[in-house]
């Protein structure tokens, strides 16, 4: 049975090597193909043996063999996740594990092939289950450093949190964690959540950053134990050395952990998914909205390491950010300053960003920050025809090559980037969906406890 392969698709995903959306389609697909074929066994059985007696066994058995698969079908679809997926995902393993058990005592104890296909599959689970296990303990606990900490601190309205593994990591563009961290409500230790990384930095100890957008559940109480801090003028490598010293203090000899930060110990698994080869474009144009900037940061940051270090194609990239409000972009300013400054391959740039603000009252032509005015505010929404049309279609554009388009927006924005590339696929432009993709924010109908959570 392909869909009990293991706990965390992600980590299938990773043995398998394949995406984690591919992987998702083979496991539904399975599923939905295990449930009718249920049913139509169910269906036959009923036709030729009409009878049902409750006092055998094994025909107890099937009924809740597949009553529980029925239950697994019907409650797959959004709207039974949106509102709390992590009750959801609890409900999943439990029916599925009750499923296993009930097929079990249903099969005659004669019939060993059928046996042999459950015993394979509860193997096969238990080996990947521990052999992640064993993997997330090796890389989070260590006898000089102890457990890989979190410090998860306030950025206006976003959560940023910075986590140091207890050993090295190597990470790559679009890649993201599932992070536990047990100090946050007494059911956090039962829950992994997704976060795609922002930025790393390798060393010893690595340092991981992923900004978060708080809806609810678990997101939310992250915000609501966030440490506050306020950016001061010092650089972002400082601020990971102090952040470095405070979270492993006790293993240098340092007194005791100072405050106000408090480094919680959290259990990380990862780095998951693959990288797109975006270095071999000539000319790149991210496109991202709200907390969809996420996704995109990491790429840039490889992309213009690659460049400095010439070992990419790319030799133009325009970054076109749309957001709501003045103010919205904070969270990720550090993250844009630092790639901007590490833009100075032989002493010119080829970054652009543009960051557009439906709700600001600005002046019609674009406001240029900095000495190089390489950073444009513009009031209103983003207009991609105009966008796509300057830097895809110019003769400039034309002469670096082929362009890639990266998406990481909400759905109405990728429809019309879709409509838009689609003629020009044959001109080489190609377009790329990130693996994050940020949601609109839908009016709820539930009850506030069960709000769905956000991802990253």
């Amino acid at each position: 049975m392909p869909a009990y392969f293991g706990f965390h698709l992600s980590f299938i995903c990773d043995l398998l090597g394949v995406s984690l959306a591919t992987y998702r389609v083979f496991h539904a697909s399975t599923g939905t193909m295990s449930v009718l074929l249920g049913l139509l066994h169910v269906l036959i059985h009923a036709t030729s043996k009409p009878s049902f007696n409750v006092g055998q066994s094994w025909q107890m058995f099937g009924l809740i063999a597949i009553v529980c698969m029925a239950s697994l079908l019907i409650l797959s679809p959004r709207v039974f996740r949106l509102p709390s997926y992590e009750v959801f995902l609890r409900c999943h393993q439990a029916l599925a594990v009750v499923v296993a058990y009930a097929l079990w005592r249903h099969i005659p104890s004669q019939s060993r092939l059928p046996r042999i296909y459950l015993l394979t599959s509860s193997c096969t689970f238990a080996v990947t289950f521990v052999l992640e296990g064993v993997t997330i303990l090796y890389r989070n606990v260590t006898v000089s450093r102890g457990c890989s900490r979190a410090l998860i601190t306030r950025q206006n309205h976003a959560v940023r949190m910075t986590i140091f593994p207890a050993r090295p990591w190597k990470v790559k563009a679009g890649q993201y964690v599932n992070v536990w961290i047990p100090s946050i409500d007494p059911f956090a230790s039962l829950q992994s959540h997704p976060f795609t990384i922002a930025s790393w930095r390798d060393g010893q100890p690595a340092c991981l950053e992923v900004l978060i957008e708080p809806r609810s559940g678990f997101t939310r109480r992250l915000l609501d134990c966030a440490d506050d801090y306020q950016e001061d003028d010092k650089s972002r490598v400082e601020l990971h050395d102090e952040f470095e010293r405070r979270a492993f203090g006790f293993a240098r000899n340092y007194p005791s952990q100072p405050e106000p930060f408090d480094f919680r110990i959290a259990f990380v698994s990862g780095p998951h998914g693959s990288t797109a080869p975006a270095g071999e474009y000539g000319k790149v144009v991210m496109i991202a909205s709200g907390f969809g900037i996420a996704a995109q940061l990491p790429l840039l940051k490889e992309l213009i390491q690659g460049s400095n270090h010439a070992e990419v194609r790319t030799r133009d990239i325009h970054l076109v950010w749309q957001l709501q409000n003045l103010g919205d972009e904070y969270p990720a300013n550090n993250l844009l300053d630092r790639a901007l400054k590490e833009d100075t391959l032989d002493h010119g740039y080829m970054l652009r960003v543009s960051i557009f603000f439906a709700n600001a009252h600005l002046d019609p032509d674009p406001q240029y920050l900095g000495k190089h005015q390489r950073v444009a505010y513009r009031s209103g929404e983003m207009d991609l025809p105009s966008l796509l049309r300057d830097r895809v279609d110019s003769e400039t554009g034309n002469r670096m090559g082929r362009t890639l388009i990266t998406v990481s927006t909400n759905e109405n924005v990728r429809d019309e980037v879709r409509d838009l590339v689609r003629p020009r696929l044959q001109e080489g432009t190609e377009l790329l969906e990130l693996g994050y993709q940020p949601a609109e924010r839908r009016r709820r109908w539930w009850p506030s406890i069960w709000r769905s959570k956000s991802i990253p």
